[in-house]
């Protein structure tokens, strides 16, 4: 009998201990893969993650995921930098969302695809991977780039994309829409709905300053 009541001891326990894993695992925490982090910020910054209703503020060294909608209020900015160490800057009444963020530093490879759900941000992509592939998607554009530092700014109107230094890929984010530009160092472009990207122009001085000072994080 005594083996029994201990039989029975052992299986309970077993049982309890399945059903605390088995809690974690269904969990939204369990299925977060990190990304990068918040490394600087002024004002309200916000997230919303995969699972939750609500959105939650931000400080500073705090982890972003895959998944999350990252957002900032008025006259608020926020740096992201990812797990490769490159990081963009969002200005105010942005918001991005880290779509898929794969890094394998020891194989030299990176796939990265980040949206620019509204608003503006500057990617400063300083580090080279030769196995590398970092889009943005943003309104009526998709970017590509390696090595570049570049803003892009979604309107209901268009897609500006400017190019600070390096060069990136720019076309429409349509698949249905044919035509492809590279985009240099103190260049623009503007992508309009159901269109392909306007000729490459020489970004002004005093273009390149606003569009920097826009996104600047103190």
């Amino acid at each position: 009998m005594s083996d029994i009541i201990i039989r029975w001891s052992y299986l309970k326990t077993v049982i309890l201990i399945l059903a605390i894993l088995l809690l974690f695992v269904d969990s939204p925490a369990a299925s977060y893969i990190h990304a990068g982090n918040l490394t600087g910020s002024t004002g309200i910054v916000n997230v919303k993650r995969p699972g939750n209703e609500k959105s939650v503020g931000l400080r500073k060294e705090d982890a972003v995921f895959i998944g999350d909608i990252l957002s900032t209020g008025k006259k608020s900015r926020a740096q992201v930098t990812f797990i490769d160490d490159n990081f963009v800057n969002v200005s105010s009444e942005s918001s991005i969302m880290v779509n898929q963020y794969i890094f394998d530093r020891d194989g030299n490879r990176r796939r990265a695809v980040v949206k620019l759900l509204e608003g503006g941000a500057r990617f400063i992509l300083y580090k080279k991977y030769s196995n590398s592939s970092f889009a943005v998607e943003a309104g009526n554009a998709s970017i590509t780039g390696n090595i570049a530092d570049f803003i892009v700014k979604v309107s209901p109107h268009d897609t500006e994309v400017i190019v600070l230094d390096g060069l990136v890929n720019v076309k429409n984010i349509s698949a249905m829409v044919v035509g492809e530009i590279r985009l240099d160092i103190n260049q623009k472009t503007a992508v309009k709905e159901k269109n392909p990207p306007s000729e490459p122009e020489i970004l002004t001085l005093q273009h390149r300053n606003a569009w920097i000072k826009e996104t600047n994080v103190p």
